[in-house]
């Protein structure tokens, strides 16, 4: 036990649904959770949080939310993550691809929360240093559904702008 309490683990698979996640923190909560490490994805997390664990004071903790969206909202401490922000990340890859000295930057990402938040918080920091035009920077979404003509139709475009380093903001599957 833990402080003289039960301890134990119980597992859930949001299977990236919203309505899914929310329906079992509800029963997790109802059982008397104390803490929901999860769900994976921003998007989820913020529902989850804002629809079923402020209300009941349950802390939620995501491994992996890295939206700004999640530090900016009120949460009375009860809403946790273990990885940093895409502000964060995407100011440092911004620094990393000016410091290695990159002209022709291509950022190409999923269309979803991750992939458009990353790929703006990059692009800010290219900005910032005034390297965000047609000339040096290339940017395209593909969509989130798997669709490989939609892939694939994004490399003939790429190929034009010919970058010197790609950026790839994608899930493993992708």
């Amino acid at each position: 036990g833990l402080g003289g309490k039960r301890f134990a683990v119980v597992t859930c698979d949001s299977g990236t649904d919203s309505a899914l996640a929310k329906a079992s923190a509800a029963r997790l909560i109802a059982a008397g959770v104390p803490a929901i490490i999860g769900p994976a994805a921003s998007g989820i997390t913020l529902a989850v949080f804002n629809d079923v664990a402020r209300e009941a004071g349950v802390l939620v903790m995501t491994p992996s939310g890295t939206s700004p969206a999640l530090s900016d909202l009120q949460d009375d401490d009860l809403l946790w993550r273990t990885v940093p922000s895409d502000a964060i990340q995407g100011a440092a890859i911004g620094a990393h691809l000016l410091a290695e000295g990159y002209d022709r930057i291509a950022v190409i990402n999923r269309d979803d929360t991750y992939g458009q938040g990353l790929k703006g918080a990059i692009q800010a920091a290219l900005c910032e240093a005034g390297v965000c035009d047609e000339a040096n920077y290339f940017t395209r979404s593909y969509p989130e559904d798997g669709d490989l003509q939609a892939q694939a139709a994004l490399l003939n475009p790429l190929s034009v702008f010919d970058p010197e380093i790609l950026v790839l903001i994608a899930f493993l599957d992708d």
